[in-house]
């Protein structure tokens, strides 16, 4: 028989047999109702791998991985009830509370035994001591969405969902990888002589917050609030809770953080200030941040993005400060908007973002205000190796149609300065690169710049020369600067042979 996914009210006739004995005897059946010390055993395959469901052995189909509803096992010992007289010399133990909720209630001091409660699915309930009263509540969680089968969900129970409350809530991880569908406790006395209930009440007094965070996949997040549960009690709710592929996750997470991260991502840091940081150059005003993320070694978005995915799968102080700050238990570093931009959580700032990639962040300061910025093009000209190799070669970028005479091949020609207001002319020790990829890479502004008499905002055509002195000769090329992140020119010159 083919292991069914989930022990239901539909198919728990056929796949539940009662146990004659519990697990610390020799049982032979997945359900051992244990009359003695009114408890109710799970026996799944772990245990006992075969049973006989009426046609001789066969593969327990209880199993840890997708357990049993409570609905299931209501019915189950009412059909048993009914079989097996001995069972009504004792008060039943489960009961309804009401229908298709997954609420249910362990009454008559009867429970299940400790290890079995995290086995049950779709299914929420209250346990009752033998007087009636409540000794344990427990609440069960469903995500709705895809999980991917290895992924570890957790949950946490937070007083509220501001930022000192989620850090003083401990994950709590699931009993099982994949799709989240298990209860959690959210009440518990000692006072009825259950001596492991503990003693608390989380019912109206915390928030429950479900989430999966699995390197090379996208971060899912989901709130009792926000999923239309206002109180935690004993009964299942769905949760929007779900993860997929990353589109810009491609890294390997023991180079991206860890003993063995390798540059830039180890360039990457979290620091918590005591005070705000300004931050300047926004088409917005300027803007005060708490958290600043450093970027030292220049890494791309992308691979900040990887870092950040790397921290929040962690419980342990990444503060450079001590401030502290664990980011599993912490709301998202941030989220992908609907044009595909990535936007910082509030308080959060990205320094060093390269100009390709400016256009692909937004930035949330401390009073949740957004900041961009001026959109820059990048422009990257490639150069050959005879000029880089001229130690006397230079280049100069000038526009080529200014307005009056500012215009290229004049006495008025205009140089053009670059994103920072540094002109841009130089030398070949200016190259980046290597042998047949030597670059000459500068920012253009292509909202600010309104040099040599031209609109800022506008398209431009810029020519850019690259010439030798005794090594090259010289190259000459006119640039198209169109409003997009990256422009790429060639002006490769050739070897010096006239001298």
């Amino acid at each position: 028989m083919a292991t069914p996914q989930l022990i239901t009210l539909a198919n728990q006739a056929t796949l539940l047999v009662e146990s004659t004995a519990g697990r610390a005897g020799s049982p032979n059946g997945n359900i051992f109702f244990d009359t003695a010390n009114d408890r109710i055993e799970i026996i799944t395959a772990s245990e006992l791998a075969n049973v006989d469901l009426g046609s001789g052995s066969e593969a327990n189909p209880l199993t840890n991985a997708f357990g049993i509803t409570l609905q299931a096992l209501y019915a189950f010992a009412r059909r048993r009830r009914r079989l097996n007289t001995s069972l009504r010399k004792f008060l039943p133990g489960v009961d309804g509370v009401f229908q298709f909720a997954g609420a249910w209630v362990f009454i008559n001091g009867v429970k299940l035994a400790s290890n079995d409660r995290q086995k049950i699915r779709q299914s929420g309930w209250i346990e009752y001591a033998a007087s009636g009263a409540i000794d344990r509540i427990y609440f069960g969680v469903r995500s709705l969405n895809n999980i991917q089968s290895t992924s570890q969900p957790f949950i946490q129970l937070a007083a509220s969902s501001s930022e000192s409350d989620l850090l003083a809530a401990a994950p709590v991880n699931a009993s099982r990888a994949g799709p989240l569908d298990e209860a959690f406790q959210v009440f518990g006395t000692t006072a009825n002589g259950d001596s492991g209930a503990g003693n608390f009440d989380f019912r109206t007094s915390r928030i429950l917050l479900a989430k999966v965070r699995t390197f090379g996949y996208t971060q899912g997040e989901a709130t009792s609030t926000g999923s239309g549960v206002g109180t935690l009690q004993g009964f299942s709710a769905g949760f929007g809770l779900g993860e997929s592929v990353s589109p810009t996750n491609s890294f390997t997470l023991a180079n991206v953080y860890g003993g063995s991260a390798v540059s830039p991502f180890t360039g990457i840091l979290f620091t918590r200030w005591a005070s705000p940081q300004t931050k300047t150059g926004f088409v917005q005003a300027d803007g005060a941040f708490t958290d600043v993320v450093s970027n030292s070694a220049s890494a791309s978005l992308a691979q900040i993005r990887a870092r950040l995915d790397a921290w929040m799968q962690l419980d342990v102080d990444i503060d450079t400060n001590t401030n502290g700050f664990r980011p599993k238990r912490a709301a998202p570093l941030y989220t992908i908007d609907d044009t595909g931009r990535l936007v910082t959580r509030r308080g959060l700032f990205i320094e060093n973002i390269a100009t390709a990639d400016r256009q692909s962040i937004v930035f949330t300061d401390n009073a949740g205000a957004s900041k961009t910025y001026p959109f820059q093009v990048q422009i990257s000209v490639s150069v050959s190796d005879a000029w880089a190799n001229d130690t006397l070669a230079w280049y100069q970028c000038m526009f080529k149609d200014g307005a009056s005479t500012a215009d290229f091949d004049t006495a008025g020609a205009v140089i053009v300065n670059d994103a920072n207001g540094d002109a841009v002319v130089g030398t070949s020790a200016d190259a980046t690169g290597s042998s047949g990829s030597y670059r000459i890479v500068f920012a253009f502004d292509y909202d600010g710049n309104n040099q040599a008499g031209l609109t800022a905002g506008t398209d431009k055509t810029i020519v850019f020369l690259a010439e030798g002195d005794g090594g090259a000769q010289a190259a000459i090329v006119e640039i198209p600067v169109t409003r997009q992140a990256t422009i790429a020119a060639t002006a490769l010159s050739e070897p010096e042979t006239n001298t």
